[in-house]
Formats: C-alpha cells, structure tokens, sequence
C-alpha cells in the first residue's frame, strides 16, 4: 500500500518556516516525501461573495490555500497540491452550480510558488 502525501506551504517569518521543517520532519515516517510543485487556480466572483467563499474553502478540508490580495478586484488565487487538484475543482464546480453562480475559473498554473515570494527591497 502506497504511503500518503503531505504538501506544507510556509508562507511566514523564520519562526514558521522552522516550525514547519519540524511538522515535515514528524511526519515524514507516515508520507511520502515532499513536493514543491503545485498549482494556482485564479478565480473571479463578486467582491461582495469573496468572505463566503473564502470560509467555504477554509472548511473544504483544506484543500488549498486561498491568496485573496486581489479581492478588491473580485479575484482570489488558490494555491493547490498536486494531490488535491481534482478534489479542489470539484469544490469549485458545486459552488459554482449551487451558491456562486457568476464564479468563473480565469486560469490554471502549474508551480507558481515564485508569484507569492517577496523579494528584499533593494538598499
């Protein structure tokens, strides 16, 4: 039987960025060994139902992890496992048809980490 996968995204300070190799290190007995691929799912829904859905996809499971600094623009980015892609565009689809209907999938990218990684500003 094939082990689990696990995929851990730090996103913070240093602190959490050594907490998390700490979470990698505990549970690389039970997963598979960590990827850095991931994709980016672009979506565009009106600004007015962006907190919905951003609790909807909080409480999905975690599937992904939702990036909504252009909410204001009616656009959200979630970043998403491999393994939980197809899981995540299902979620996507029921909210589609039955809570946010003008919810429109505007672009799919593969290993887009580097969008979301400040760059030091320069001296």
């Amino acid at each position: 039987m094939e082990k689990p996968k696990a995929y851990l995204v730090s996103l913070g300070c240093a602190k959490n960025t050594v907490d998390s190799e700490r979470v990698l290190g505990l549970l690389k007995e039970r997963y598979q060994p960590p990827t850095r691929a991931c994709k980016c799912v672009t979506v565009t829904l009106k600004v007015e139902n962006i907190g919905f859905f951003d609790a909807v996809v909080e409480h999905a499971g975690r599937l992904c992890l939702p990036s909504t600094e252009k909410a204001k623009q009616g656009k959200v980015t979630l970043i998403v496992t491999p393994y939980r892609f197809e899981e995540t565009m299902k979620v996507l689809e029921r909210l589609k048809k039955g809570f946010i209907p003008e919810l429109e999938i505007v672009k799919v990218e593969d290993n887009c980490l580097s969008l979301y990684r400040r760059e030091k500003p320069a001296p």
